[in-house]
């Protein structure tokens, strides 16, 4: 059995470095010649996008394939039947709208539509075959399809990195669990909001390189490491630029770590004092070169000067209101800044409360190097925003609006879960030789972490920011009042671009392909519609006037991430100054024609 599962693993292995290949091929072809050189259908480059990050889930977890198979299978089904988060106007609709513009392309002209190559044509996989759809739910079908698939890669990714952090199997699961209810900004779960940007299957992608790297410290291993991370390189730069920043800033603290432990042992190979008794110097010099390096260096004009020469864009003086400098010297990040702190919630600030249960003396017996690094996963956006060096670095090349988002590098859930299967060890050890009673307890305790989990998570307001909530709400609020105009708009199809309000066009568009009169983030709030001279106004559309409002959710009200009464779509028409629900009795009454009106029940 055992020559059977190598002979397996090594089939996997050889598959996964064929397709990391292509991938590597496909993404520098878009990167640097305009797929001159290599023209593929956007269906073909999303098939191998696919397998490419299924075989290598598949390689990592080999050992416990049947633990991921269970899990993928799980939320494969949980995020089918939850479906996509679609309420207008949030971000999955621009998302999924982008996506359609990639059906029935070819890579060549891709350029010409964006740059991030891989997620939107994994997409297409599901999107393409019901985007010219007569039937809604048909195309509901395969959007719900494809976030159960994206769900699913993306759990399994978690477990597997939990998993190298050496916790058993149930704790990996526990710990990808956290990510998931906990996960996100403000009320925003990642997995329910941003499952469709091109930032979730890059996030995956440093999921994995740090599952099978970050851990390890041998040398074959490094060298290994960073030729990974250049393959993933040219991949993450084609798909999301920012996660290849992550990437590079993961790396680059994995390859410091490892460098300082050697340099230390070399170190204290040398001892810290000379012969006759005094201390040697060598140490304090590389303390001074270490500070130098990454605390006074970036003070420098010349030293940004250079840098800056170096990157995609150099925004340093634009984002000084981010940086907190004392008599102009550039000290830290300011971590209390725009999003920062409702994006790291309870996931990002509970290992603080961890930090002393973890350097104990004689609490926990385990591998010093190994709940260090723990610990450094947690840590990564505040070394990204409290170093100077790596400070600078990230306020050169983010606009203010995003400068939060280095706090999803952060691994929280990690150290979390490293604690608490070191907390259950601890209980466990009560009953020495007692076999059964540690079976016990191990059983309780992860019912009474998983129990207290999901009841934390159901807290969504600060400083928690759970996202149960956020996960189990209605996703398509319009659709219980809005499936029988739908079906009558699809059916009804024709070659005219639909022109109406933007919140239906935003579903239309976003939802089930229809072709709309205009980009409809580009309308404001303020923008209304004159129906007396509609049809005159834009005769080459398909006028659609809709009355027929919907119910908001919750969090546009909580997170006031956008006006509440939007969902009312009478309020962006008006005939004679009449709108809003005065506006459904007046059509009723005149029948106007010209344009085709839905109205209120």
């Amino acid at each position: 059995m055992g020559r059977i599962n190598q002979i397996g693993s090594q089939m996997i292995l050889g598959m996964m470095i064929f397709l990391w290949l292509i991938s590597v091929a496909i993404s520098l072809n878009h990167l640097f010649f305009d797929h001159r050189i290599l023209v593929l259908p956007v269906y073909t480059i999303g098939v191998i996008g696919w397998l490419t990050l299924i075989i290598t889930i598949a390689y990592l977890g080999f050992s416990c394939w049947k633990q991921l198979l269970l899990i993928g299978l799980f939320f494969f089904c949980s995020g089918y039947l939850t479906g996509p988060y679609l309420e207008p106007p949030s971000d999955p609709l621009e998302h999924t709208r982008f996506a359609y513009r990639f059906c029935e392309k070819n890579s060549q002209e891709l350029k010409l539509i964006s740059d991030d190559l891989w997620h939107y044509s994994m997409m297409t996989v599901f999107m393409c075959n019901s985007a010219r759809s007569q039937d809604p739910d048909h195309t509901l079908l395969h959007l719900d399809l494809l976030n159960g698939a994206i769900w699913s890669i993306l759990m399994c990714g978690l477990f597997i990195l939990t998993r190298s952090a050496g916790v058993p199997a149930r704790w990996a699961l526990i710990g990808a669990v956290i990510a998931f209810l906990f996960m996100g900004t403000n009320r925003f779960s990642y997995f329910s909001y941003y499952s469709f940007s091109a930032g979730a299957s890059s996030l995956l992608i440093c999921w994995l390189w740090t599952a099978m790297f970050f851990f390890q410290k041998n040398g074959k291993s490094i060298l290994v490491g960073v030729t990974c991370f250049l393959i993933c390189l040219p991949v993450l730069l084609s798909n999301h630029k920012q996660e290849a920043v992550f990437l590079s800033f993961i790396t680059a603290v994995w390859l410091l770590i490892n460098a300082h432990q050697r340099i230390w042992q070399l170190l204290r190979q040398a001892g810290f004092r000379n012969p006759e008794g005094s201390r040697n110097p060598i140490r304090y010099t590389y303390i001074l070169l270490v500070f130098s390096v990454f605390f006074l260096l970036p003070q420098f004009e010349w030293f940004q000067k250079f840098f800056t020469m170096t990157f995609i864009g150099n925004k340093w003086d634009a984002n000084q209101d981010l940086v907190y400098s004392v008599h102009g010297i550039h000290l830290f990040g300011k971590i209390w800044a725009n999003r920062v702190f409702e994006t790291f919630g309870l996931l990002g600030w509970m290992p603080i409360l961890l930090i002393v249960p973890f350097f104990w003396p004689g609490l926990f017996s385990v591998d010093t190097d190994r709940r260090n690094r723990c610990l450094l996963l947690w840590l990564l956006p505040i070394i990204g925003y409290g170093v100077p060096l790596f400070h600078f670095i990230w306020a050169s090349n983010v606009d203010a609006g995003v400068y939060y988002r280095l706090t999803y590098c952060s691994m929280a859930w990690v150290p979390i879960t490293f604690f608490f299967h070191q907390l259950e060890h601890r209980f466990s050890l009560v009953f020495e030789n007692q076999d059964e009673n540690k079976k016990t307890t191990r059983r309780i305790f992860c019912t009474v972490c998983l129990v207290f989990l999901f009841l934390t998570a159901t807290v969504r307001s600060g400083p928690i920011y759970g996202k149960f909530d956020h996960i189990l709400m209605e996703t398509r609020p319009w659709w219980p009042a809005w499936k029988d105009m739908i079906s009558k708009i699809l059916q009804e199809r024709d070659n005219r671009p639909v022109f109406t309000d933007p919140q239906t066009s935003s579903v239309l568009a976003g939802v089930f392909n229809y072709p709309i009169a205009y980009k409809f983030r580009e309308f404001r709030r303020k923008d209304i519609i004159d129906l007396k001279n509609f049809e005159k106004n834009y005769p080459n559309f398909r006028c659609i006037v809709n009355l027929i409002g919907f119910t908001p959710s919750w969090l546009p009200v909580e997170t006031v991430h956008w006006i509440p009464d939007v969902a009312n779509t009478s309020l962006y028409y008006s005939y004679e100054d009449i709108t809003g629900n005065e506006l459904n009795e007046l059509l009723r009454r005149i029948q106007p024609a010209g344009y085709q009106v839905f109205y209120e029940k």
